[in-house]
């Protein structure tokens, strides 16, 4: 008798796990009962490593709908993690140049995005209304030719970044999306700038 509940326990158990796992971690079904106690945990969300994990069943026809599973879920920094944010602390102050003059430049601020579902290991993007920038009288500008900088007079620094803004090609110098790496002042006066590379 006692095998038989036994038996009768383990069924019940395995056909409430098969039930749990039916469902992508954005589907469930409209009559399905609410699970109670640790049964829950397991399930939880996409936070728990195994709603990521293949089932190894089939759906016998593809949803429509996304099931907000990403294919990339095993990169490490998703988008506001403190992995995320350190290593985008690690360049730097980063803007976005969007015009420029022989005195100074606008640019947005730009914020690093980053994620598993985000291509490239993350980008820079600007955000928010441009800001006025002055170079300072002394301001070391660097640029780069593939990956390797120079350190270029204002004058080759600043028609560059007008041809970048302007979306025109230099032979000698990438864009890189006008993104810069800027050390300023208190008064947004630009001590260096350089090109900040991204593949």
């Amino acid at each position: 008798m006692r095998t038989h509940r036994l038996v009768a326990a383990a069924a019940l158990a395995a056909s409430a796990v098969l039930a749990l796992t039916a469902c992508g971690p954005d589907e469930t079904p409209a009559a399905a009962p609410k699970p109670s106690g640790a049964a829950s945990s397991p399930a939880a969300g996409p936070s728990s490593p195994a709603a990521g994990a293949p089932t190894g069943a089939g759906t016998s026809a593809p949803s429509a709908k996304p099931t907000g599973v990403k294919p990339s879920a095993s990169k490490p920094a998703p988008s506001g993690t403190p992995a995320c944010a350190a290593n985008a602390a690690k360049v730097g102050r980063v803007i976005e140049v969007t015009s420029v003059q022989a005195t100074g430049l606008q640019a947005k601020e730009a914020k690093f995005v980053c994620g598993p579902d985000v291509p490239d290991d993350g980008y820079f993007q600007g955000y928010g209304n441009a800001a006025p920038f002055t170079f300072a009288p002394d301001v070391k500008t660097v640029l780069l030719h593939g990956i390797t900088p120079s350190t270029v007079p204002l004058s080759t620094f600043t028609k560059h970044a007008q041809g970048c803004v302007a979306q025109q090609d230099d032979p000698n110098y990438e864009c890189f999306g006008n993104h810069y790496v800027i050390t300023v002042t208190g008064n947004n006066e630009i001590t260096s700038i350089t090109s900040l590379y991204h593949p």
